[in-house]
């Protein structure tokens, strides 16, 4: 565009404001591309697919009084009494709570540790899920090959009562870790040199206990369950008003007899909420952040523009009385928003780039995706040329004769 040379020569004459606006928006530009960059990896981080079904799935904690009951007959009972609410369509004990941060972790291998020799001994560590029978149907989770477990396999034990062996069923991500390219089903891991597991099923991956894991979706699910001093029922309800059923479990268990304790009832929805609170938190922050940066912006182009037309009035009237018609009044000015930008941009993405490479190497972050400059750069653009409609176009409407008389 031929009018490129007189802008950039007008800016030079007077470059302290320009050189002003251009580092503001650069900074702007380092900042946001980051941001969104790691609003985005949040985002993903939390919408992973769970594996399970996280809606209508309800968590009730129980605990008997020792002296005048024992946990088996507690579960026992309190099942029984959930299984007969209208509202449950089914409900299990579970040692260990998915996406909850509960549960015991353990490492499995496809050997004994004490026999080793000769052959390549593959390991995987994963949370333990101890179930009764109807997990699969509580959960939401999908059996992709073999077969559940048989109801003799179920069992409930105390500590001095540990079985030696036991089906098993894992997560597709431990089958393929631990038999590649073979079939998992009826395969045999270990814990150690005393504890053997049958693979009996593979489901598609899902959550443990423990979501900032490295292996989120190392999960196993064994049907032998240790009783210690409490246990954790999950309920799957077909009611919308999931926290009304809750309230209306919890009360009816309480109201079964006074050897129990009874509380820390919460929905799935709940758990993962707080679970992730932290990075809702994050992602609110820098959203705010990116909004109050580009606030400020705004505001610096609009006062600005604003003070670049009252300087270049006569400027102004005299094109207009040359000729010039109000739309290239507006086009002068929004051209100039426009190289300011561009030279923004060019600071902004070094900026972001070495903001970048700094969070790589101390903190460990993602590498920024080359999109979110550009993508930010438009962003700048967009509410640069926002903020400057206004003086811009009432600049258009400058009288020549006001304008080289001054007033």
């Amino acid at each position: 565009m031929l009018e490129t040379g007189p802008i950039f020569r007008a800016m030079l004459r007077r470059p302290a404001g320009p050189l002003l606006i251009i580092l503001q928006l650069a900074i702007t530009i380092a900042i946001v591309s980051n941001s969104l960059s790691f609003i985005q990896k949040r985002s993903e981080f939390i919408n992973r697919e769970p594996g399970l079904e996280v809606e209508g799935l309800l968590k009730i904690w129980a605990k008997p009084d020792e002296s005048r009951g024992n946990l088996d007959d507690m579960i026992e009972e309190d099942l029984r009494f959930l299984n007969d609410q209208s509202t449950v369509e089914s409900v299990i004990a579970i040692n260990g709570l998915p996406m909850g941060g509960m549960g015991g972790t353990s490492g499995f291998a496809t050997a004994p540790t004490m026999d080793v020799e000769g052959q390549q001994v593959l390991s995987a560590a994963a949370s333990m899920l101890s179930v009764t029978e109807g997990w699969l149907e509580t959960l939401g989770a999908t059996l992709i090959r073999g077969e559940n477990f048989a109801f003799d396999d179920y069992q409930r034990f105390r500590p001095e009562n540990n079985p030696t062996s036991s089906p098993i069923i894992v997560t597709e991500v431990i089958a393929e870790q631990l038999f590649p390219d073979q079939n998992p089903i009826g395969q045999s891991i270990y814990i150690g040199e005393l504890v053997s597991f049958t693979v009996v099923g593979v489901i598609e991956n899902m959550f443990g206990h423990q979501l900032y894991w490295e292996w989120p979706y190392h999960t196993v699910v064994i049907p032998k369950m240790q009783l210690s001093e409490s246990s954790n029922y999950l309920i799957r309800t077909n009611e919308k008003s999931e926290e009304l059923v809750l309230d209306d479990l919890v009360a009816g268990l309480r109201d079964l007899s006074d050897n129990r304790i009874v509380g820390d009832e919460k929905t799935m929805t709940t758990i993962a909420r707080d679970t992730y609170s932290g990075e809702y938190a994050m992602i609110t922050l820098l959203s705010i952040v990116v909004f109050l940066l580009i606030g400020v912006n705004a505001l610096g182009v609009v006062g600005l523009t604003s003070f670049w037309i009252s300087q270049r009035r006569k400027q102004i009237g005299i094109r207009r009385a040359l000729g010039a018609s109000r739309t290239a009044i507006v086009r002068y000015f929004l051209l100039e928003n426009i190289m300011l930008v561009a030279g923004a941009v060019a600071i902004g993405g070094i900026a972001a780039i070495s903001a970048s490479i700094y969070m790589v190497k101390a903190y460990g972050f993602e590498p920024l995706a080359w999109f979110y400059i550009p993508a930010s750069a438009l962003v700048v653009l967009l509410i640069t040329l926002g903020a400057a409609i206004f003086p811009v176009n009432k600049a258009s409407r400058i009288s020549p004769v006001e304008a080289v008389a001054g007033r």
